[in-house]
């Protein structure tokens, strides 16, 4: 399509100002609900004129009113490609580049973590037995080397407190989630296990076009 309207994006509230090639009735909306123990998380709807919302999904959330895997404890969502699927299909020409946006701070933290011989970074869901059986999932921020924790590249994958505990004492995998730097960041762009490199090299201030 000659001309077709492209966006790039680094988030989600960026969304808003992206303007469909099908049709000029379609828009976009980006709500956050937080404070609130019944949901927390980032509602995107897909709106037509006439129609109503035609498209509408929930991401980076959390709540009583939300049922989590009985496999893995986590709640379902959409992937971000799934996402941009479904925005495509009502003339929305999305990209979203995760890492963008990225402050110099922030850079220079997976730099330090590249030096350290870590090669990925993720959330990763490890899990203890509770009193009856029942595995309870806790989510912490790692960087690992992908050579001494291979099956942590699939980003489905949850290991056990024991593996979990291996992996850091061998120094194949460093816990970040209680490090003083990494609180101060924004890890919502990590839904992917992303490669650090990749992010270092990559990382630019794209805003919507």
């Amino acid at each position: 399509m000659p001309n077709a309207l492209r966006y790039n994006i680094s988030n989600w509230d960026q969304l808003s100002k992206c303007r469909s090639n099908n049709s000029a009735d379609l828009y976009i909306t980006v709500d956050h609900v937080f404070n609130d123990n019944r949901l927390n998380g980032t509602i995107i709807r897909v709106t037509h004129s006439d129609f109503g919302v035609l498209f509408v999904c929930t991401v980076n959330s959390s709540g009583t009113i939300l049922t989590p895997d009985p496999e893995s404890g986590i709640i379902p969502e959409f992937t971000t490609d799934q996402i941009l699927k479904e925005l495509n299909k009502f003339g929305f020409d999305v990209t979203f580049n995760l890492e963008a946006g990225l402050s110099g701070e922030q850079l220079d933290y997976l730099m330090t973590l590249d030096a350290l011989d870590f090669d990925k970074i993720r959330t990763l869901d490890v899990y203890t037995y509770d009193g009856i059986g029942n595995r309870e999932f806790t989510q912490y921020i790692v960087a690992f080397n992908i050579e001494k924790c291979p099956k942590w590249i699939d980003q489905n994958y949850s290991v056990s407190e024991k593996d979990f505990l291996s992996a850091l004492n061998s120094g194949g995998a460093m816990n970040l989630t209680y490090v003083s730097q990494t609180k101060q960041f924004n890890w919502s762009w990590l839904d992917y296990v992303a490669n650090i490199e990749d992010i270092i090299r990559d990382n630019s201030y794209i805003e919507v076009e």
